[in-house]
């Protein structure tokens, strides 16, 4: 009901009598949470800056995930816009919207678009899309005030076949701490430099797909590390993560996903694991016979 009342907010608003639109908005307030973009639509198509920030003046962080219907590189525009007048936190939370590249290069306009620009993403999560790195170099391309609030970025499935690393890495995102990048298309031994990159950052979570024994050895050697989750790795690639194991002193969760464990690459898991600070250990969809689940089953008993 909620959804079919904020889907006919345009429509009342043009056809109620009586009232004239800006009074109508003036008294109309955007909650933590929004899942439509009638609103900011409307608030810009008034042309009136005063009327926006009143409307979003309050300070609380806003949440807008699950939208209905799918949104328009105008409606990020807007909704950019409407960041840059808000004095609050964003989370925005897209997934399977068949978003594209524009939808970020206007997003960023909006948010360019006001001369002092108050509001902040915290949390970027955009993953089963379309996106592109000329849209994401725009998002890069933001002041550096802007990126050091963002805290979480997913860009998980977006077929990306070329790293999206900023031009001056991701020094100036000093509050990020999760960073998931699994299922896109980059090639074997191709995610070294980003690996890099989110380094020197402190990064505290990661996921990646493909990634080769060398990568995972230099991803385990990250000392700010908890949480990492692997998709579709090699074997010799599983054998570098047990082996790492034993050098991160500060993982707590391991989580490796549709990819074939046997054995030898779990063999010296009994000795690594109970002297680790590893708290949780997942494997999901692998292909493991009986001989490799004991000695999984082995070490976990500690």
């Amino acid at each position: 009901i909620k959804q079919m009342q904020l889907a006919r907010f345009s429509l009342v608003i043009e056809f109620l009598s009586g009232f004239h639109k800006n009074d109508v908005l003036a008294n109309t307030s955007v909650g933590p949470e929004v899942k439509n973009f009638y609103i900011f639509r409307q608030l810009c198509e008034t042309q009136d800056d005063k009327l926006i920030k009143d409307v979003l003046k309050e300070p609380q962080e806003r949440t807008i995930l699950r939208t209905w219907p799918v949104p328009t590189p105008h409606d990020f525009w807007c909704l950019g816009r409407c960041i840059g007048f808000s004095e609050c936190m964003w989370r925005l939370g897209f997934t399977f919207r068949h978003l594209q590249g524009e939808h970020l290069v206007m997003l960023c306009e909006g948010i360019k678009s006001v001369e002092d620009c108050r509001g902040r993403i915290k949390t970027f999560k955009m993953p089963l899309n379309e996106l592109d790195i000329e849209g994401l170099s725009h998002i890069f391309d933001l002041p550096p005030e802007f990126l050091s609030k963002v805290e979480f970025i997913n860009l998980r499935g977006n077929h990306l076949n070329v790293l999206p690393i900023p031009k001056h890495g991701f020094h100036n995102f000093t509050s990020l701490h999760t960073f998931l990048f699994h299922e896109n298309e980059i090639p074997l031994d191709g995610h070294h430099p980003l690996i890099q990159a989110l380094k020197a950052v402190g990064i505290q979570r990661v996921s990646f797909s493909n990634l080769s024994g060398r990568e995972c050895a230099l991803l385990l050697s990250i000392p700010s590390l908890e949480t990492v989750e692997l998709w579709q790795i090699c074997s010799t690639s599983v054998t570098a993560v047990v082996t790492a194991i034993e050098g991160n002193i500060g993982l707590k969760s391991l989580e490796i996903n549709q990819s074939k464990i046997d054995c030898r690459n779990v063999e010296t898991l009994p000795w690594f694991l109970p002297t680790s600070r590893i708290t949780s250990v997942v494997f999901s969809n692998c292909a493991i016979d009986s001989n490799t689940a004991e000695i999984i089953a082995k070490a976990v008993k500690w």
